[in-house]
């Protein structure tokens, strides 16, 4: 998913897949580090059993972006 389609994306969660091109890095790091090490992220992430979930919004805007939610 680009910057772009996920400013204007319905979804309120994103899965790191998603979420990892905007970040430029790899979907695998995104769970490790959420699992291990959720303080060492810049954006915010939940943990349901061994899913990951990206806060669409707060995610962004704890990047930077401008987004309505």
């Amino acid at each position: 998913m680009t910057l772009e389609e996920a400013k204007v994306s319905k979804k309120v969660f994103l899965s790191p897949t998603e979420f990892a091109p905007i970040v430029n890095m790899s979907p695998q790091t995104i769970r490790v580090y959420a699992e291990q090490a959720p303080s060492e992220l810049i954006f915010p992430t939940m943990r349901a059993g061994t899913r990951t979930y990206i806060p669409r919004v707060l995610a962004l805007r704890a990047l930077g972006y401008e987004v309505e939610a």
